[in-house]
């Protein structure tokens, strides 16, 4: 996968498996399992391999 130049992916999930080769000049890639919502949309989480999810203040 190849992003525009300045291009950014952002994947938030329990277990991420890229298989592939991943380019981004100038750009960003960030894999975590830590999902905070934007503005009001509620407290941070934490996505657990087991399917559950860790809530934070």
């Amino acid at each position: 996968m190849t992003l525009a130049d300045g291009g950014r992916i952002t994947l938030n999930a329990a277990v991420v498996d890229i298989k592939a080769d991943v380019t981004a000049r100038g750009g960003s890639l960030t894999v975590d399992n830590y999902f905070k919502g934007g503005g009001d949309r509620g407290a941070a989480q934490l996505l657990l391999k087991s399917g559950g999810v860790d809530h934070f203040a």
